[in-house]
């Protein structure tokens, strides 16, 4: 009935081109925010709507045309998580994600590699500038390779909504064909600066607390859209050709307050809070957005000293071990080179501190640590060009994608 209900909205929210009043009954578009408040809001109506999968593309488009919509709708953080849970479930993503754009040259070797995917420096036609384009790796095994499947689409249905100077941005999604079944890729910009890791190697001079608050920054947007992170780390951190740091791979990301049953462990552990590292009952805890501001520590431990957290432990199974006694990450000494060169200071170590203490809830919100004095007076100090990502309006495209369910 409501999948009736919104076509019928969407035809005349088409009509009137789309314009927006606050009346549902002489406004498509207004119905339409409506019909979905109304069912997201209903445990057995949403529920349907989660099982409807012959539905679930014109559902997921829908929520995404709404998303897009240039009209300052209230709320979207519920048409964000049904649009996650759909996605997960019926492993699709929203189709204006798509680029119908080919790549310059079909992708050869690999510029990096990961887990489950590899990386190529590509250029894409009728777009300026190299691109990021990283593709699901082929698997042998049909289970594993539908798990990674709905692992993609749901990190591009979460981070294609991320818009913010201190998180990579999602361009789109591409398929390429290698002869094998259909592999999918992300389209991101290529930063030829590479990771914060590989950065700080060659350029170990410049001013690391300028980086430190822009990880910052970028973990605070994520909390204020209630967006856990879920895998910070330094190799999860690009830096851009003016010197800015941004957060990258949203592969664990999650919504704070969902039951992840499905959580079985992720990231790596010298950077994962010690609560997540306990199994109860066959059941892991959830990263939290508590969590995540024990890893943003860690990852200040990167940046200020230039080593992994627990460096001097070869064997995770022995951080483990610190860990569940109560150990954190070695403080440097004051001759070294963390404190003379690198602008650790003993606030801002105690501050970091703060992010790992044993009781999740007495650490830091991520908004609190822009205020962290040293954080507070970084911008008087970070003399770098303003960061601002080139992105196009999608509204256009969420259009022409649910016209295309209409058939129009």
């Amino acid at each position: 009935m409501e999948s009736e209900q919104m076509r019928a909205a969407l035809h005349e929210a088409i009509r009137q081109n789309f314009e927006w009043s606050e009346d549902p009954s002489q406004c498509g578009l207004a119905a339409l925010y409506a019909i979905f408040n109304t069912v997201l809001n209903d445990k057995e109506k949403y529920q349907a709507l989660l099982l409807n999968e012959s539905d679930a593309q014109f559902h997921i488009d829908v929520l995404q045309l709404l998303v897009d919509s240039p009209n300052d709708l209230d709320d979207q953080t519920h048409f964000f998580k049904a649009m996650t849970r759909l996605s997960t479930r019926c492993d699709i993503y929203p189709a204006s994600f798509v680029l119908n754009r080919a790549l310059a040259a079909h992708p050869r070797e690999p510029s990096g590699i990961g887990g489950f995917a590899d990386v190529y420096k590509e250029q894409i036609q009728g777009m300026k500038g190299f691109f990021a384009v990283k593709i699901l790796r082929h698997f042998n095994i049909d289970r594993e390779r539908l798990q990674r499947v709905k692992a993609l689409a749901k990190e591009v249905t979460i981070w294609g909504h991320l818009d913010h100077p201190h998180v990579l941005p999602l361009y789109g999604i591409c398929e390429v064909d290698h002869g094998h079944p259909t592999s999918y890729g992300t389209i991101s910009p290529w930063q030829e600066n590479g990771d914060i890791v590989q950065y700080l190697r060659c350029q170990p001079n410049v001013n690391r607390i300028c980086l430190v608050a822009d990880v910052a920054s970028g973990v605070s947007y994520l909390h204020k859209c209630n967006i856990i992170h879920g895998d910070l780390k330094g190799v999860n951190i690009l830096i851009t050709s003016s010197g800015h740091a941004c957060l990258c791979d949203f592969g664990s990301a999650s919504f704070t307050g969902d039951d992840i049953s499905s959580y079985s462990g992720g990231g790596n552990i010298r950077w994962q809070a010690p609560e997540l590292l306990r199994v109860s009952d066959d059941h892991r805890t959830c990263p939290t957005v508590y969590s995540d501001m024990w890893s943003f520590a860690c990852v200040c431990y990167e940046i200020m000293t230039g080593r992994i957290p627990f460096y001097e432990r070869s064997r995770d199974t022995v951080v483990v071990a610190r860990l569940s006694r109560g150990e954190r990450p070695s403080k440097p000494a004051k001759t070294d080179d963390a404190f003379t060169r690198f602008g650790l200071t003993s606030q801002l170590w105690k501050s970091m501190t703060t992010c790992w203490r044993v009781d999740p809830r007495s650490r830091p919100l991520a908004r609190s640590i822009l205020e962290w004095g040293v954080l507070r007076s970084a911008s008087d100090v970070c003399t770098r060009p303003a960061l601002q990502w080139v992105k196009e309006p999608r509204f256009p495209l969420s259009v022409s994608k649910v016209k295309e369910h209409l058939r129009l």
